[in-house]
């Protein structure tokens, strides 16, 4: 079949055209497998200004350096790094994006790995007269990094696998890199630190962001060399500092057009911080680790307020940056906590945890809330493991002491975000969204609460990684509550806390009864009123029509 242009084609290959019919759509793509070779996929790269054109000139060349073709990839090396090194205006951003791991596969397709990354370190290295670093070196270099990142397990095998027989080949020559990859990266976020602390215009966030997203690709090869613990703990204290940049910044809304604004890379930081923290490091390495991250954290939640949290806001426009920080929260003590419960870690615990109250109390949304309801999985898991497999109660009496503060803190913000009494914009706005549910869902919604109920042994918040799964069967509404309700069940069933009281209501009282400690006697009246209170919205609020939904109180 014959087409009047080789758009006329691409338009119905691509599915923009009325003939776009799978037959016509299979007779377009026949037809233009003639030009899928590379002489006129570079005549297109190098001649043409359409974008479909070029569009299907650098899927040709992906391709080609994929497939098992004989292919002389050296001269297509060099025209590819210097496309992508001095992009052409008429090339769309996303034409060179494709470019780049166009360059990485034929790199690894021609073997010549080491080669690129020397060429990367020297491009790197030469900052431009006006003091900045070249952001398509930088793009070229987080491309490779990431690809390699990707291709480390089996089980994520990167993009690149049909031609990666040698891919331990390519690994070993790219870890003989990460070292001065790594001392670069340092360098790197040195020279930014000193662009932001002295406002320098020529500063960007957007080669922060992506110097600091290299910084986590790399974190993920073991580093080889005497230097590999400093280097980790000045990556960490380095992204530290960025990722804590909207918390300190104290310009006023309405003159920050002026100043360094850190929105890409603020967020990109706490990225970088999950990716170091979560890494498995040497022993040596896990120490730093441990000790810059969790002095790092403590200083960066002290500056947390309700108007430096809405600077925050203001300066990344929306909560992202919020949410990354309470993911790298997570991250943290999801891989370090038990090496918080060693005894010169007891009064940071115990300040970590009231932070992290303070977080949770400041998350404007819903949805920020559920992050934080992800952290203190975090934290009662770990004290439900220490009651359940550890022997020898007393000898943990002060490990789980240090706990008490923050998880009671917790329990009565909770119980002040699930009423309407206390919260009632946010509720409102899950109630505005259940609005357009049918008594079908009200009515599985119900049995839910009951089925739920019944099996107390089974409550989880599930937080982040059942939200989805649960929101299919409750309303947004409900499915908050049921968050916050299931958290705080499992804080109550946590009988050490609050000074060897059980939470559940029966036994606060009998403790309050029992005990002629006064602060003893406080605290299980608190905990009492708390379950009325949440007995009482249970209630009013019909989550439940019958059933021991709090079967305890009862």
């Amino acid at each position: 079949m014959s087409y009047a242009s080789l758009d006329e084609a691409l338009d119905i290959a691509l599915g923009f055209s009325p003939k776009s019919t799978p037959e016509g759509r299979q007779l377009a793509v026949n037809y233009l497998a003639q030009y899928k070779t590379l002489p006129y996929a570079l005549q297109f790269l190098q001649t043409s200004t359409n974008e479909k054109q070029l569009w299907f000139a650098t899927s040709t060349l992906e391709e080609l350096v994929r497939s098992r073709v004989d292919l002389d990839c050296s001269p297509l090396i060099t025209l590819l790094w210097s496309v992508v090194m001095e992009p052409s205006t008429n090339l769309p951003k996303y034409i060179v994006d494709k470019l780049r791991l166009v360059l990485v596969y034929a790199v690894l397709r021609h073997n010549s790995l080491s080669e690129l990354c020397v060429q990367i370190l020297d491009a790197v290295d030469t900052l431009q007269s006006n003091g900045t670093v070249r952001q398509p070196t930088l793009d070229v270099w987080s491309c490779l990094c990431e690809e390699m990142s990707m291709s480390q397990n089996e089980s994520t095998p990167g993009v690149f696998v049909e031609l990666t027989r040698d891919r331990m080949a390519h690994h070993a020559q790219f870890e003989a890199h990460v070292m001065s990859f790594a001392t670069e990266v340092v360098k790197l976020l040195r020279h930014f630190q000193h662009q932001v602390a002295v406002q320098s215009p020529s500063f960007s966030d957007a080669a922060l962001a992506t110097t600091l997203r290299i910084a986590g690709f790399v974190s993920t090869f073991r580093f080889a060399g005497d230097g590999a613990v400093d280097i980790v703990r000045d990556m960490i204290v380095l992204a530290m500092e960025f990722a804590a940049y909207p918390l300190r910044q104290h310009t006023p809304s309405s003159s920050q057009s002026s100043s360094i604004r850190l929105a890409l890379s603020s967020n990109a930081a706490c990225n970088a911080l999950c990716t170091i923290v979560a890494t498995k490091w040497p022993r040596d390495v896990t120490v730093v680790v441990v000790n810059c991250a969790l002095d790092g954290l403590l200083a960066w939640l002290a500056l947390l307020s309700e108007s430096a949290v809405q600077r925050a806001v203001d300066h990344d426009h929306d909560d992202a940056y919020l949410d990354t920080v309470s993911a790298f929260v997570e991250t943290f003590l999801s891989h370090h906590l038990r090496h918080l419960h060693h005894a010169r870690y007891i009064a940071s615990l115990s300040a970590l945890l009231g932070h992290v109250v303070t977080l949770t109390s400041l998350q404007p949304h819903v949805s920020g809330l559920f992050h934080c309801l992800t952290v203190w999985e975090v934290f009662v898991s770990h004290v439900e493991d220490i009651e359940e497999n550890e022997m020898g109660r007393q000898s943990n009496d002060g490990l789980l002491r240090s706990y008490e503060v923050g998880l009671v803190g917790v329990m009565q913000l909770l119980v002040e975000r699930m009423l309407f009494a206390s919260n009632g914009p946010q509720l409102g706005e899950l109630d505005e969204e259940e609005g357009g549910g049918n008594p079908t869902t009200t009515t599985t919604t119900r049995s839910t609460y009951d089925e739920y109920a019944d099996k107390e042994d089974d409550i989880a918040t599930g937080a982040l990684v059942d939200q989805d799964q649960t929101s299919t069967e409750l309303s947004d509404l409900k499915a908050f509550v049921f968050e916050c309700f299931s958290l705080v069940r499992r804080i109550t069933r946590v009988h050490d806390l609050t000074v060897q009281c059980a939470l559940l209501s029966c036994v606060s009282a009998q403790h309050v009864t029992n005990s002629n400690v006064v602060a003893d006697k406080s605290t299980g009246w608190d905990i009492l009123v708390l379950f009325v209170d949440l007995a009482e919205y249970i209630t009013t609020h019909r989550v439940h029509t019958r059933g021991a939904a709090f079967v305890d109180l009862e």
